[in-house]
């Protein structure tokens, strides 16, 4: 293996993207540039460490394990980059820019974006870039720069505010509300190790499941459908009709409710305007959130 000299931050952040988006069209779409100009970069990069970044396979690129040790390396670089273009160029002390905030489907359709509506009216050079997907956006890597989890994450480059907790119950339509033969609505794998789908596997132990969602919110549509019953966020399911509450969250689940961010994001004004507002609503809607 020939010596490295040095590694140019620019090749490296293509590397990235390609690690994060799995091909080169997709990280090139990504970063807005085509494909030869991303393979090209990655290209340098390997030049410059002296070894092949990513095994080539049908289903996309894959780190090499040799470069999977460097992975942390490259994203401190990364996080480094970033501090630095902020605080040179003043951007982390004004209340103007984007926020990128990662949330779950349910809160992310349902509840954040009539109360992102009076902090985007107070602070009119601020945009937000809600991000609501199965796959949670990754803060530590750069993905987010604020999320709400359902977790309590532990991580020392990571700052977490638990603001609340969310209570699950059991639903169903009217036509089901006696409960005893009804199937279930279950949820796929991507949601199966979740508290509240391993509480429904739990009791609901031999019935059978008649349909396997992706979300909350297409549980709560299958629901009120009348095909089975379901557990949902109890503010989701009680947002209009057609549920009836079988078991509440003292019966069921309740999981944290965080905010999260990276260290790298704490002097950013804009980013800590954001996670106060959206604490204060948090705050203020604690019970409803409860159950």
């Amino acid at each position: 293996m020939q010596k490295c000299r040095f590694v140019n931050w620019e090749d490296a952040r293509y590397a990235l993207a390609v690690h994060r988006h799995g091909s080169l069209a997709r990280a090139a779409v990504a970063l807005g540039v085509d494909a030869t100009t991303v393979g090209r970069r990655v290209a340098a990069l390997e030049g410059e460490i002296g070894f092949r970044l990513f095994d080539r396979r049908p289903e996309g690129h894959r780190l090499v394990p040799p470069a999977r040790q460097l992975l942390p390396a490259l994203e401190a670089m990364e996080a480094a980059a970033r501090t630095i273009e902020a605080r040179a160029t003043g951007r982390d002390q004004v209340l103007e820019g984007t926020v990128r905030v990662s949330a779950s489907e349910g809160f992310g359709a349902r509840f954040l974006p009539e109360r992102l509506a009076p902090f985007l009216r107070t602070h009119p050079l601020i945009s937000v870039t809600l991000v609501t997907e199965i796959r949670s956006a990754d803060v530590l890597r750069g993905e987010a720069d604020l999320a709400v989890r359902l977790a309590v994450t532990r991580s020392r480059e990571l700052i977490v505010r638990q603001v609340a907790e969310l209570g699950y119950g059991l639903y169903a339509a009217p036509s089901l509300e006696d409960g005893k033969r009804a199937p279930l609505v279950g949820y796929e794998d991507r949601l199966a190790d979740t508290p509240e789908a391993r509480w429904l596997a739990r009791w609901g132990q031999g019935r059978r499941v008649c349909l396997r969602a992706s979300s909350h919110t297409a549980a709560l549509g299958a629901a009120r459908a009348g095909v089975g019953l379901a557990v949902l966020p109890c503010f989701l399911a009680e947002a209009g009709p057609g549920l009836v509450r079988l078991l509440g969250p003292d019966d069921v689940v309740r999981r944290p409710v965080c905010l999260v961010l990276h260290r790298d994001q704490r002097r950013t004004a804009r980013t800590i305007a954001l996670r106060e507002h959206l604490a204060a609503v948090f705050a203020a809607e604690r019970d409803a959130l409860r159950g």
